[in-house]
């Protein structure tokens, strides 16, 4: 887990990467990748191939998402996004906004 904190404190000071995270081509692209919000295939193959930011931070999650696979968790895009080293960044939330959605739900 810490490697994953690790890779999360570089993308943190990478301010080309923070710059990259605000392109709407790059966000729409991790939105295809993470499957939040798919693309058409034409879309997606233009975005992927054609544009050098979204190929740059497609390369540099690479990284992450292998020290997060072997880690055994799940890519922590909402903490990328919202600039936290905190690999569950975001999902205490989530999971408590569930559970009380869930009739007889807790936490």
């Amino acid at each position: 887990m810490e490697r994953v904190k690790g890779v999360l404190e570089a993308l943190q000071k990478d301010k080309n990467l923070q710059e990259d995270l605000r392109d709407k081509d790059v966000l729409a692209a991790i939105d295809h990748w993470t499957g939040r919000n798919r693309l058409s295939t034409e879309e997606a193959s233009r975005r992927f191939e054609e544009n050098g930011r979204v190929r740059q931070v497609m390369s540099k999650l690479q990284r992450l998402q292998a020290e997060s696979q072997a880690a055994g968790i799940g890519v922590p895009i909402m903490a990328l996004l919202a600039g936290s080293t905190d690999p569950f960044h975001g999902y205490q939330a989530m999971h408590q906004a569930t559970c009380q959605a869930t009739p007889g739900g807790s936490s």
